[in-house]
């Protein structure tokens, strides 16, 4: 995955190669100019008769506009219709995970004797899902680290086993 640090205005990011579609786009788009340079510099310094209007280079135009910005907002759709499909699976995660921990809760023992053992476990419950929540989300985010209950509640065997 690559980071991209975004500078003090939020533009630096624009001026990297790195993980950029610039150079691939200046690889079609400089000879395409040189071209249409040499084009437009014989065209001026000949002979040349213009016998087609403005009206067949502004179709072209037009044309040309309305395939690029189709192309620009598709390609948006995509990512925005990605990015919503991450974000739902992750919560969908998180709800299966609330869901088994809520579930675990609901199987202990309800005998006062217990209680105390009880809520040990419920604790240690807890903060094993909030470790892996906090572990999976890390991964998603190349190792941002997020804030997680805290962890004296678990054994240092346990935490050395995870």
């Amino acid at each position: 995955m690559i980071r991209y640090d975004h500078g003090t205005w939020g533009l630096a990011f624009l001026l990297r190669f790195r993980g950029s579609v610039f150079p691939k786009a200046l690889v079609w788009a400089v000879p395409c100019s040189i071209v249409s340079v040499c084009f437009m510099y014989i065209k001026l310094n000949s002979e040349y008769a213009d016998v087609s209007g403005s009206g067949t280079a502004m179709i072209a135009v037009g044309a040309f506009v309305s395939i690029l910005g189709f192309m620009v907002i598709f390609r948006s759709n995509q990512a925005w219709a990605r990015y919503w499909e991450g974000a739902d699976l992750v919560q969908q995660a998180r709800g299966e995970w609330i869901s088994a921990t809520s579930s675990l809760f609901a199987f202990c023992s309800s005998k006062p004797e217990m209680q105390e053992q009880v809520d040990q476990f419920q604790g240690q419950i807890v903060r094993i899902v909030s470790l892996l929540y906090a572990a999976s989300l890390s991964t998603l985010s190349a190792g941002h680290q997020f804030e997680l209950l805290d962890l004296d509640g678990l054994d240092q065997e346990v935490l050395q086993g995870l």
